[in-house]
């Protein structure tokens, strides 16, 4: 299935100074179901009726899609393709603390193999096609798989999958793959039927992943506002709690100490090179040390005016504590307070 079953309703709901909406109607005519002996899909139609809403913000370098769709089928997987219309042999995609590069296709493989290698891989935030000069990064909230589908003009289309419907947890009769992955369950609720809605963002950017890479985590999580009766309600015009320079280093953590009133800051580098840069934490603390993810084995750190010094291999994961001993973040009941130690 590629195309809608008849032609889409496209209208314009919104046009205004804070954002402007494109209203996309279609019904995809899919299969119902497999065949009863599962070699093949049945000859039953079901509608599948999608509707996106595209988004253009002023100012926001991002195309934001909406996407609900009433699913009616089963045993498929359903996804949206992104031509790239850019030439690459990699594909990256953020994984946990960094990003990865995977090679275009499959590779050589013969019936030795316990598991046929499939090109669906898992990502993160987003997943990026670049050929150095410029690129296409997708965005998502929640959804993890992806393919990077060579064209026959040698360039890339990004398939993003929507939805992945089974009716059973494991089976011993999959062409790409020996015997069960897991205990033969039976999983209806995993055919997913009814109203579901996917969030996911088209970023065009020059350079490569690096420059597109914030944009990718502002749509995952975007700022919230809180109403709260606390402080006098007069703020400097900007203001930050730590400053880290350069953007390829990243904030994945910023919290209290498991055991006592220290403060975590943890960084990593997503660039693809070696990056120097520097982390500065607006508070006054005593001492900087450097630990594991598990907040031990703590090593001095030196500091040069405030400034912490960092030098990251791509994926490196760097963890500080700074030692305050004079306010901590504690969580009574559910609400967030700053206090100064013994008030």
């Amino acid at each position: 299935m590629s195309g809608p079953a008849r032609p889409a309703t496209v209208r314009v709901t919104e046009h205004g100074p804070a954002r402007s909406t494109l209203d996309i109607r279609q019904t995809h005519s899919l299969p119902a179901r497999l065949t009863d002996d599962r070699s093949g899909r049945s000859a039953e139609r079901v509608g599948c009726e999608i509707v996106s809403r595209v988004r253009l913000y002023p100012g926001v370098a991002r195309i934001d899609f909406e996407t609900e769709i009433n699913n009616g089928a089963e045993d498929h997987r359903l996804g949206v393709h992104f031509p790239t219309g850019i030439g690459a042999d990699r594909s990256s995609a953020e994984q946990h603390f960094g990003v990865i590069e995977r090679p275009i296709g499959l590779p050589d493989f013969d019936d030795d193999w316990l598991e046929t290698p499939v090109a669906t891989y898992p990502q993160k935030a987003f997943v990026d096609i670049s050929d150095t000069t410029r690129g296409m990064m997708i965005a998502n909230r929640g959804l993890p798989e992806y393919e990077a589908l060579p064209e026959a003009d040698g360039s890339i289309t990004i398939a993003l999958t929507l939805l992945r419907c089974v009716s059973w947890l494991s089976r011993d009769d999959l062409r790409t793959r020996r015997g069960h992955a897991g205990p033969p369950l039976f999983t209806p609720g995993a055919q997913m039927p009814g109203r579901w809605t996917f969030h996911y963002s088209i970023i065009p950017h020059t350079g490569g992943r690096e420059t597109a890479y914030r944009e990718a985590h502002r749509f995952l999580r975007p700022l919230r506002a809180v109403r709260t009766a606390r402080g006098s309600g007069v703020l400097p015009m900007e203001g930050s709690l730590i400053d880290i320079d350069p953007p390829e280093i990243v904030l994945s953590a910023l919290k209290t100490a498991e055991d006592d009133d220290g403060i975590i800051a943890r960084v990593y580098n997503i660039a693809s090179r070696a990056v120097e840069g520097s982390l500065r934490f607006n508070q006054p603390f005593s001492r900087v040390e450097r630990t594991d993810l598990n907040e031990e084995r703590a090593e001095g750190v030196a500091v040069e005016d405030g400034v912490v010094k960092l030098e990251l291999r791509p994926n490196e994961i760097a963890t500080l504590k700074f030692s305050t001993g004079m306010w901590r973040i504690a969580l009574p009941a559910g609400r967030l307070q700053a206090s100064t130690n013994g008030q």
